[in-house]
């Protein structure tokens, strides 16, 4: 495969998946690209929201629907590769090697985006605010005119702000839209609230 495509194949027997869930979820997280038959991989792989090709059997589980679906209700980055009924693997592993050969590094750019982008989106939303400004700035790092990475910061930033504002002392909010305020000893140039001083002499 690396020959043909230039693509690298991993295959990493150091962490067992059975007993070291974190590892595992951190070494799919490392890849570009999951291809798996039906087995925990892949759920941890589409929790995760990694690209994953997955080799549906004829006599599929339930949770993958019916025969036409090649996409699932469950974790929107996976597509299924159906084995037709009494067949063999050989047309679904030649339609995997044909996909991997036009694989190209686009893709894996916009899906890694967009897989950065699910990530920056839940983090802020589960109020991890400083998680989600890295992953915003991951994106914007390779695309600085990423609209919804830059309303992300936006965001990031009016909650950081708005928190700062509710840590500090309440006379010191009042005492800010009225000059220095007090002087409690600090040097010339600053509010009693840590802000710079609007004072001239």
């Amino acid at each position: 495969m690396r020959e043909e495509s230039g693509i690298e194949v991993y295959i990493d027997s150091e962490i067992n998946a059975m007993h070291d869930m974190d590892r595992f979820a951190a070494q799919i997280a490392a890849v570009d690209l999951v291809i798996s038959v039906d087995n925990s991989t892949v759920h941890v792989a589409g929790a995760l929201g990694k690209a994953t090709w997955v080799f549906v059997p004829s006599a599929a589980d339930w949770r993958w629907l019916t025969p036409e679906h090649t996409d699932t209700i469950w974790y929107r980055s996976l597509t299924l590769l159906r084995q037709e009924p009494q067949s063999d693997w050989a047309p679904q592993i030649k339609a995997a090697a044909d996909q991997l050969r036009t694989y190209s590094q686009s893709q894996i750019d916009e899906e890694r985006q967009a897989l950065y982008l699910r990530c920056a989106q839940q983090s802020y939303e589960f109020g991890d605010a400083n998680t989600a400004e890295l992953y915003f700035r991951q994106i914007l790092a390779r695309d600085r005119d990423h609209h919804p990475s830059l309303a992300g910061l936006g965001r990031v930033a009016l909650r950081s702000f708005a928190s700062r504002d509710r840590e500090r002392p309440k006379a010191c909010r009042l005492l800010s839209g009225f000059g220095e305020g007090i002087d409690w000893g600090r040097p010339p140039g600053s509010s009693a609230c840590g802000r710079p001083s609007s004072h001239r002499d």
